[in-house]
């Protein structure tokens, strides 16, 4: 049994699942490793609305080549961060929580 799919209904279904895919699984496999602190993964739409790319902002004492090495073992390709800054702190709010629309102006 074969299935045979057009090469536009496959990118369709990466954008969707990449559309559809959990910020905070991802933030969760990061922070499984020892030398990250905290972490924030956010997603950069294009003008449609689709998600384009993931940027993760890292705090803690290990290189970029390093988390995807590792989290490449756990996540599909297309939930891997594009781009991985490595930052002394993430914004928080007033209430000492992650604030997500003060990372998203960062980008």
């Amino acid at each position: 049994y074969t299935v045979f799919v057009r090469k536009s209904a496959v990118k369709d279904m990466k954008n969707l699942a990449l559309s559809l895919a959990n910020c905070l699984e991802i933030e969760k496999v990061i922070k499984k490793i020892d030398a990250v602190n905290d972490c924030c993964v956010c997603g950069k739409k294009d003008s449609l609305g689709k998600v384009k790319y993931l940027k993760a902002y890292v705090v803690g004492d290990v290189s970029s080549e390093e988390i995807i090495s590792i989290i490449s073992f756990e996540l599909p390709s297309y939930m891997l961060p594009k781009f991985i800054e490595i930052v002394d702190m993430l914004p928080v709010n007033s209430n000492g929580k992650l604030d997500r629309k003060k990372i998203e102006i960062l980008w």
